[in-house]
């Protein structure tokens, strides 16, 4: 069995970090600048993808990470951030462009 003991502090953080579980929760809004997103409560069916600026990063109240195995987005895929503005507006956010008009596409064609 092996000893946990002599682990280095170093490694273990650097194992921690490496997990997409580490980075699951609760975001700083910033994160998100330069990301895609599009408000999927206020108005879906005429949402359109966006890149996140630093001012619109600013109205969000909260965000929130999905990692692997977290609930999926509309694709059922993780990786994805959600940023409340109100009670009726909320983003969904993604790295690419891509990946948010993927989204996007399957949300409008589930009439979410």
């Amino acid at each position: 069995m092996p000893s946990f003991k002599k682990l280095s502090p170093l490694l273990v953080l650097a194992v921690l970090l490496s997990s997409p579980a580490a980075f699951a929760g609760v975001v700083k809004a910033d994160a998100v600048v330069g990301m895609f997103g599009f408000d999927w409560l206020n108005n879906p069916q005429n949402a359109k993808c966006a890149e996140v600026t630093k001012e619109g990063a600013a109205k969000f109240k909260t965000c929130t990470y999905a990692a692997a195995g977290d609930t999926g987005s509309f694709s059922g895929n993780a990786d994805y951030y959600k940023c409340q503005v109100s009670e009726k507006s909320e983003l969904m956010i993604y790295k690419t462009k891509a990946r948010c008009t993927e989204e996007l596409e399957i949300m409008k064609s589930n009439g979410d």
